[in-house]
């Protein structure tokens, strides 16, 4: 490491890792490394797997003497053991919500501006120095640390962090000075910086995507006097009035249409809260915060008796409401702090078409087969459900077929036109996904639209399907077509994955990835990365080389195929969206950078309707 690219205090520079406790480290490296080379890193819930993984470890549990953190690249805690939470202070919930930089004295750290990036790049295998901590009650901390990055499939996932306490360190908080903050008397050479994702956007001459004022507005907040606990938090939401400011049924409800919102969250202490097409959280202005009572029997009027007591019991409930006037709302109750809450999702009466959402074409055209296997991914809130609507609305127009949707609820309702369709929600028309598809064969089925493959006999039994003659459209919680196919082949026990990938290679028609931007101008638009199931991709498929994929996706656009970054530079190129917009949403700043300095991307060509 070059000289004065350390983290210092007293101006010294101290280890405090003996021989054993170096050992340790490198076990508990190859540990963590070897957890995180297996483990299904996308999609819903993939923290708790990994949280649970990791504290299986024996190298990490029980008595560790070495407070160990792991992050992702932008710096939000992963996961941290128990030393690590006894000797800062915060519970575990407490630690699983903070980027880690929290936890560094601002008054004391010294942090090389170039850091980051080398470990990101692999010009420094790894760091070591000392570093001023800071725990919950104000104390600071005196630490060694050392930080590896740990690549998974040669790109750096993680962070880990091992720090070692010095013995004897702890010291109160420093006083502030006359002019200002503890932190502003003690940092030389100006703000502290976050290390994480600023530089490697600097890395690639492209603006830095995190709003240059949060800093300060922050600082602000916090030295101006005003405290949050003089102030209610949902004061600091941006106002907007409703025309039914009373939580009562349906007449409220139709509120979220009157405002033109998408969402709407009900939670006790708060007005309600509306997020907005600009994608903001948008708080009732002409609404008292809400009590536990009105909040409870709200809900129990939609939810029913029954279900009200199975969500006092601890179980989040999925369903759907309807209107008189036919609008539909997709709701979730559940409990926050042993108070229920509710989310609620405005779905639209008419379906709109995949012209309209931004489908790809070579997805509508691939609807149009009689067999095969479609999914399509992203995110909650990325408009899945809507982009696998309209391609059964358009099947719906076109093909004199029978189609039966199993969903968890029924969100659009399909009336049929050229089709016979059935649609079945789980929970009332059947137990559950499994148990649906189980009996689906027998109903005489041409094309089958599940809403969720949530495990492995799920996975297992759509795959059937269109092994045996059926369209099946599904949806997975996944960022990109590679993690996809490795999320469906890592369900399946080691002895069931060779067959799994043979099965696959044949049914595979595509995968579309999407995700929900913000538009310039307000709204949103629909991003997408589109993987077709060519005679490459199953020969990759199958032998196991879906990390390989991105490279076949780039190279093939006359087969309809992109990735997102291409699509994200097109989008820019069309004044669509931002640059900001596009760096803060794609997986790979260096390919956008790429794509957006070429006059035409390859995706403009493949784009028609």
């Amino acid at each position: 490491m070059p000289r004065g690219e350390g983290f210092i205090f007293n101006n010294q520079f101290q280890t405090a890792m003996d021989e054993k406790d170096a050992i340790l480290s490198e076990r508990i490296i190859s540990d963590i490394s070897g957890v995180l080379s297996v483990s299904d890193l996308s999609g819903e819930g993939f923290r708790d797997r990994l949280k649970q993984r990791l504290s299986s470890l024996e190298s990490v549990s029980g008595e560790c003497p070495l407070s160990l953190v792991l992050t992702d690249p932008k710096g939000w805690i992963v996961f941290c053991n128990d030393r690590t939470t006894r000797i800062f202070g915060f519970s575990r919930e407490e630690m699983d919500s903070k980027r880690l930089q929290e936890l560094w004295d601002p008054s004391l750290w010294g942090i090389p501006e170039s850091l980051f990036a080398d470990l990101n790049k692999g010009l420094t295998p790894r760091f070591d120095g000392n570093i001023v901590m800071q725990g919950k009650a104000g104390n600071s901390i005196e630490s060694s640390i050392a930080i590896h990055p740990l690549r998974n499939k040669g790109k750096t996932g993680h962070f880990l962090f091992i720090i070692h306490t010095l013995s004897g360190t702890s010291k109160s908080p420093p006083e502030p000075s006359a002019n200002g903050s503890a932190a502003e008397a003690s940092f030389v050479g100006g703000n502290p910086k976050t290390p994480w994702l600023d530089e490697v956007i600097e890395e690639d001459k492209g603006p830095v995507t995190e709003d240059p004022g949060w800093d300060e507005e922050i600082e602000e907040i916090l030295v101006d006097g005003s405290s949050f606990v003089d102030q209610p938090v949902y004061d600091r939401f941006p106002p907007v009035p409703v025309g039914f400011p009373r939580l009562d049924g349906n007449r409220f409800l139709q509120n979220i249409i009157d405002l033109g919102a998408s969402d709407l969250h009900i939670k006790v202490g708060f007005p309600p809260i509306f997020r907005m097409e600009n994608l903001q959280l948008h708080v009732a202005g002409n609404m008292e915060p809400l009590e536990e009572k009105s909040v409870a029997s709200f809900i129990e009027n939609l939810l029913g008796s029954e279900l009200f007591n199975e969500l006092n019991a601890g179980r989040e409930i999925d369903f759907a409401h309807a209107m008189p006037n036919g609008e539909r709302f997709r709701m979730n109750a559940f409990l926050s702090m042993g108070s229920p809450s509710l989310s609620v999702r405005h779905i639209k009466s008419a379906i709109p078409t995949p012209t309209q959402l931004g489908v790809p074409w070579v997805l509508r055209k691939l609807a149009r087969s009689t067999s095969g296997l479609i999914i399509v991914t992203g995110p909650t809130g990325s408009g899945k459900s809507t982009t696998l609507a309209s391609l059964i609305e358009e099947i719906n127009f076109h093909k004199n077929v029978h189609i039966v949707t199993l969903e968890d609820p029924i969100e659009y309702v399909f009336h049929p036109k050229k089709a016979l369709i059935n649609q079945r929600e789980i929970g009332k028309d059947s137990r559950s996904f499994g148990h649906a598809l189980t009996k689906v064969l027998r109903q005489d089925p041409d094309v089958i639209m599940i809403g969720e493959m949530r495990d492995l006999e799920t996975i297992s039994l759509a795959v059937t399907a269109a092994e045996t003659g059926h369209l099946v459209l599904a949806t997975l919680h996944t960022r990109d077509a590679a993690s996809a196919l490795e999320r469906i082949v890592d369900v399946f026990p080691g002895v069931q994955q060779e067959q799994i990938k043979a099965e696959l290679s044949n049914t595979l028609l595509g995968i579309c990835c999407q995700l929900l931007i913000p538009k310039t101008g307000g709204g949103r638009i629909l991003a997408t990365e589109m993987l077709v199931g060519t005679s490459a991709v199953r020969n990759r498929i199958r032998t196991g080389g879906a990390h390989h994929l991105r490279n076949i996706i780039m190279t093939t656009p006359k087969d309809g195929m992109y990735t997102l970054e291409q699509n994200l530079a097109t989008l820019v190129k069309e004044r669509l969206i931002s640059y900001e917009t596009a760096v803060g949403h794609c997986l790979d700043v260096k390919d956008l950078n790429r794509f957006l300095e070429v006059s035409r991307t390859p995706l403009q060509d493949s784009r028609k309707d």
